[in-house]
């Protein structure tokens, strides 16, 4: 458990081959774990009059994509910003924005990044250059963005007119526009996150007296199967969910929620192409009630990409192994 933090961390993310960790708070410290040592080669930097709203690893685990936070002491104009981890300096300054970026995506494919402001606005980067490759003026609140595992589409949910939509973008043709727009079901809010695998999307939806985690055809956002999690039903303790992903190999989905827990579902697909059913619709916590998962609301969960390990994060970052034989 890494404990560098003082105040709740808004950003988790985990190098491309695994071995590194960031996060960062509302403080601006970003904080670079490793994932293989643990509380071994950790160590903290200040972020200065930028702060730091989020952050993601670029293929090269030396360089973080940081967000500058919508409080910073500084006044200069939004933007993003290209740490260099080892010399502990900006190398890049790009573009800024007209609103502060909520969220940063990196893609799998190739050198590009996105970003999306606060009005829902999304541009897309060559990291190695400053000005943006597109840009898209939606005006969507509380929207957010990820690549499928291919780098190939783009995902963006989103609220409009009080329903939630996702479009769906081809990366290699953004100026022309969406080849896909579709609801998601009859939810009102934007989803609390979204997460592709190679054939579905899941997103993670907070209902008035529960939560939802929909999973849905990544192309055509048909729902194949949905799991519900009822807080009031489950005793004290319990609390809403606040983020969900899919493990790498599809096996597992992992939440956490407010209450500092972290819960999973096993996950097998049928021999019939696109049918998707659960080992069980009810959560199962991934260690012992009796242990004390996190002291604070469990708010980012990421499954490392190389190793077969997750991490977790409220105020401090817990580092998860997975016991099969349990």
């Amino acid at each position: 458990v890494i404990h560098s933090h003082k105040k709740s961390i808004n950003s988790l993310d985990i190098s491309w081959d695994g071995i590194l960790c960031s996060s960062t708070d509302d403080t601006g410290l970003i904080t670079i774990s490793n994932c293989i040592s643990a509380n071994e080669n950790v160590f903290s930097i200040p972020s200065g009059k930028y702060g730091s709203a989020c952050s993601k690893f670029t293929h090269d685990a030396d360089y973080l994509l940081v967000a500058d936070s919508p409080r910073p002491v500084s006044k200069a104009a939004p933007t993003v910003r290209l740490l260099n981890v080892t010399t502990q300096k900006y190398q890049m300054y790009y573009n800024p924005h007209d609103q502060h970026v909520s969220h940063i995506a990196v893609s799998p494919h190739d050198n590009t990044y996105l970003s999306v402001e606060n009005s829902g606005a999304m541009r897309v980067f060559d990291v190695r250059y400053q000005t943006p490759v597109a840009i898209l003026p939606l005006k969507n609140e509380h929207a957010i963005a990820e690549y499928t595992p291919d780098g190939i589409v783009i995902g963006l949910a989103y609220v409009e007119n009080r329903q939630a939509k996702v479009k769906l973008f081809d990366a290699r043709k953004l100026r022309v526009g969406p080849f896909l727009t579709a609801p998601l079901d009859n939810y009102e809010e934007s989803p609390q996150s979204i997460h592709f695998t190679g054939k579905y999307l899941a997103s993670l939806h907070n209902l008035e007296h529960s939560n939802e985690i929909r999973i849905a055809d990544s192309y055509r956002i048909r729902t194949e199967v949905s799991i519900h999690h009822h807080p009031s039903h489950s005793g004290s303790g319990v609390g809403t969910l606040l983020d969900a992903r899919f493990s790498p190999e599809l096996a597992y989905i992992a939440a956490g929620c407010s209450q500092g827990s972290l819960y999973f579902w096993k996950i097998h697909s049928k021999i019939r192409a696109g049918e998707m059913v659960l080992a069980s619709h009810d959560p199962a916590t991934l260690l012992t009630q009796r242990v004390r998962k996190h002291p604070l609301p469990l708010r980012f969960v990421r499954w490392n990409p190389y190793y077969q390990m997750l991490a977790t994060a409220c105020q401090n970052v817990a580092f998860w192994i997975i016991d099969e034989s349990s």
